[in-house]
């Protein structure tokens, strides 16, 4: 394990703070009570992760992203810079969220989640185009799965 400077690491109210072997994190970094960090994990700097949260192995958080309380992120996924997880939810296994995206629902295992500003770039199962143009980015879902074409793209 290697941790960077300034970072503050809580030591668990009800339970352990765990992280486990091999993670690393970048300079200020904040990891709160009861947070349980898998194997291998990447946490770069000015990321937050709040109280309870389970993270898993072989995860890359990016610079100032924040993950909230009480959550799990699954093994193997990608939080891109500024992107924001929050709410009781899931990201799963092998999943991607983007650069300022901000998820308050559950992701399914194998998503994109793109980041914000999204741009229409053709027919979305997940939009309702009107004239040729799209919902606005707030009313789509820029999340499709691994090997399916982009709906929406992050520019």
């Amino acid at each position: 394990m290697e941790i960077g400077a300034c970072n503050t690491i809580d030591r668990g109210t009800l339970g352990a703070t765990r992280i486990g072997q091999g993670v690393k994190t970048d300079n200020q970094v904040h990891i709160a009570h009861n947070v349980e960090i898998g194997e291998h994990t990447l946490i770069v700097a000015q990321v937050g992760i709040a109280g309870s949260a389970t993270i898993g192995s072989h995860v890359i958080i990016a610079g100032k992203a924040g993950v909230s309380g009480h959550l799990k992120v699954g093994g193997h996924v990608i939080i891109a810079g500024k992107a924001g997880v929050s709410g009781h939810l899931k990201v799963g296994d092998h999943s991607i969220v983007g650069p300022c995206a901000g998820v308050s629902t559950s992701v399914e295992e194998g998503s994109i989640v793109s980041g914000a500003p999204c741009l229409w770039s053709g027919p979305s199962r997940n939009c309702n185009p009107d004239n040729g143009h799209p919902e606005p980015p707030s009313k789509c879902t820029c999340g499709v799965g691994f090997g399916a074409q982009a709906d929406l793209v992050c520019q």
